[in-house]
């Protein structure tokens, strides 16, 4: 009986680290994306998560900064009639690999899964909790939710809306969400 060949784990953690970036996050960001599509993983530059073949989101930050996370974006008229576990902001907030700088330099990175029911419930309560005032006819620059996230209106467009993560939340879930999922894989 032939055995199936095992899954080829592709290390993204060696090849990162020490990797000198951009200083600007969306410059940073671009980088370090292709970086990872060089190691032949193929990039969603659309909606959804980055690599949709492991259901991995990539996420970049300085390990300086005290601004609130970016989860994922959507319209308010998508959010209205979007429940969270339809919306891009659950898709966006299962796994995540994130990549820590400091100075443009590439000081960490892990695969973070944030599916555990009880992180989820932490997250749907938040979006909810601000869906339901957008529903409501709620507009503005905040649309609060819970200390697990809220919506901050794009600068850019009056009707996008990003969920946040304020840095204590994401810190918390981090921790707790630490598993095994340091490695990437590929189909055989």
């Amino acid at each position: 009986m032939t055995q199936s060949p095992k899954p080829r784990v592709k290390k993204i953690k060696s090849r990162l680290v020490g990797k000198k970036v951009s200083l600007k996050p969306v410059q940073r960001a671009r980088e370090l994306e292709d970086a990872i599509a060089d190691i032949g993983f193929t990039l969603n530059l659309g909606r959804g998560v980055d690599l949709p073949e492991v259901g991995i989101d990539i996420k970049t930050r300085d390990v300086d900064a005290v601004s609130p996370h970016t989860v994922a974006s959507m319209t308010a008229d998508s959010i209205v009639v979007t429940p969270y576990r339809n919306s891009n902001v659950f898709d966006k907030i299962q796994k995540q690999h994130r990549i820590k700088t400091q100075n443009g330099v590439v000081v960490d990175e892990f695969t973070y899964d944030f599916s555990a029911p009880y992180i989820q419930e932490w997250i749907e309560s938040a979006y909810e909790a601000a869906r339901a005032q957008m529903i409501a006819g709620a507009r503005g620059s905040y649309i609060s939710g819970t200390e697990y996230g809220y919506f901050e209106q794009s600068t850019t467009s009056e009707n996008t809306y990003s969920f946040r993560m304020s840095d204590s939340a994401m810190t918390r879930i981090e921790r707790i969400a630490r598993s095994t999922y340091s490695d990437l894989f590929t189909e055989n």
